[in-house]
């Protein structure tokens, strides 16, 4: 229980910054899916600006696939790309371009705990911004066990 809390105040409260990935962005759009209320509660701190919230270039393409296929987007894929994109020009998530030495940190990173490449952009991004991870993807965290930079979402 400790650690759930440790983990909850050092990513909620005032200047505090995370990469949030696609995991927990779908949630937004997706309110059936399980722990939406936990990404409702993100999105609402970083609508209040609790929370400083950035994005590699990839989360909106990752985003707008999965929604792209999922049916209530399917029949509108202009309506998905403008509600993700809304939430950018809103200034609520940052987008941050990957740099050279990203993709380079990223393949360390894909070396050493056998993410998936994406994956592995959003922790190296968060690495180099000092912030931290939060994601609802449990399969890659469970594969970080060691690191302190990341927060799940159910530990939110």
């Amino acid at each position: 229980m400790w650690t759930i809390q440790r983990l909850y105040y050092t990513v909620r409260g005032t200047a505090n910054s995370c990469v949030v990935d696609a995991s927990v962005i779908l949630k937004w759009f997706l309110p059936y899916e399980s722990e939406a209320s936990l990404a409702a509660r993100v999105k609402s701190d970083i609508d209040s600006s609790q929370l400083i919230a950035y994005i590699p270039q990839l989360a909106v393409i990752e985003t707008f696939n999965v929604l792209s296929l999922k049916q209530r987007y399917r029949s509108d894929p202009g309506r998905t790309m403008g509600d993700v994109k809304n939430l950018i020009l809103q200034g609520k998530l940052t987008q941050k371009r990957l740099r050279r030495d990203d993709f380079a940190r990223a393949l360390q990173i894909v070396s050493s705990y056998q993410l998936v490449f994406y994956d592995a952009c959003y922790l190296a991004l968060a690495e180099r911004l000092k912030a931290k991870y939060l994601t609802a993807d449990y399969r890659a965290t469970s594969k970080l066990t060691s690191r302190t930079d990341i927060t799940e979402l159910r530990a939110y």
